[in-house]
Order: C-alpha cells, then sequence, then structure tokens
C-alpha cells in the first residue's frame, strides 16, 4: 500500500458477526460520511480513507472490510513482537468468490505460537 492513494474497499459479512453485542441505536443514524479506517496497521500513517468507488456507510462492528489493489499488505504485520493477532486474510478469486485463505488467531495461539508455559 502506498501513501496517499486509494484503495476502493468494500464492505462483506462475516457469519459469525456478533454486531448485536455493540450495536447501539446511537450509531443506527450515523451516515457514514468521511469514514476513515484505522486500527492495528504497520505504521502510524497507515490511515485508509475511503475512495470515492467505496461505500461503507452501512459496516458494523464484526463485518469485514475488504480492500482492493493492496496486495500481500496485512502479511508484513505477522511479527511477534508486535504481540497482536494476526487477522483473516481473505481473497478474492477470478470467479468473484471469496475465501478464507488464513484464519484469524487468538491469543491463546499467540501465546502459544510464543512457547506458552515452556516445561
Amino acid at each position: 500500500a502506498l501513501l496517499k492513494q486509494e484503495y476502493p474497499q468494500k464492505v462483506i459479512s462475516n457469519k459469525n458477526n456478533n454486531n448485536h453485542l455493540y450495536f447501539s441505536n446511537s450509531n443506527k443514524q450515523y451516515t457514514g460520511k468521511n469514514i476513515h479506517l484505522v486500527g492495528r496497521l504497520c505504521d502510524t500513517l497507515d490511515v485508509f480513507p475511503t475512495s470515492k468507488l467505496s461505500d461503507l456507510s452501512y459496516a458494523n462492528i464484526g463485518n469485514y472490510i475488504l480492500f482492493y489493489n493492496v496486495g500481500a499488505y496485512s502479511l508484513v504485520f505477522n511479527m511477534p513482537f508486535h504481540c497482536q493477532t494476526k487477522p483473516p486474510v481473505l481473497m478474492k478469486t477470478c470467479e468473484g468468490d471469496i475465501k478464507l485463505i488464513r484464519k484469524g488467531t487468538s491469543y491463546k495461539d499467540l501465546y502459544e505460537e510464543e512457547g506458552g508455559l515452556i516445561p
């Protein structure tokens, strides 16, 4: 991903989505304008403004966001010194299907990967 570039994004559903646990009535009036996606990224400058081609106005907590044209951006975030769980990685096939190519990890996975309770 390059700075100051537009990367179209699309909301895709998460079949295991638990939005009802987090979504409150106060959020339902939000219009979705001026959305920026931020989070556990590689650099403090990594902020993704929405592209003119994106519509995230109906996104909810727990949805997956598909980024187009970013290559393997999320894969550089796999170094254990970040002490963060790894996100799931999805791939869109030439036929338009979305496939899970790497499951997300839990804190238990991270703990065990780093040695856990070494005997």
